[in-house]
């Protein structure tokens, strides 16, 4: 069997911040999904009308889509504070988000 050769031990995380800004998107899906929330929260109609469950339905599944998970954030603080785990500034990060 072939040993693995690895020849750069450092990771690459640029990918996961290319063109983003955090703290703007962060905010961006904040309102959003508050919005969302305010919208449906004390409605019950869409237990009756199906057209109503079904315009929720989309509504969340577009919100899911594009604001669902911030996946890219989480991960990329995540893989940094396994990188330096004595780092607390980026402990708070990780745990803001």
């Amino acid at each position: 069997m072939e040993k693995l050769k690895i020849k750069n031990k450092e990771w690459d995380l640029s990918p996961l911040t290319k063109g983003k800004n955090f703290e703007e998107k962060r905010i961006e899906w904040e309102k959003v999904t508050n919005e969302f929330i305010s919208k449906w929260k004390e409605r019950t109609d869409y237990l009756s009308d199906s057209k109503i469950l079904k315009q929720a339905l989309d509504e969340y599944e577009k919100w899911q889509r594009i604001y669902g998970v911030e996946a890219d954030e989480i991960y990329y603080y995540w893989l940094r504070t396994q990188q330096d785990q004595n780092d607390s500034e980026l402990k708070a990060k990780f745990n803001k988000v």
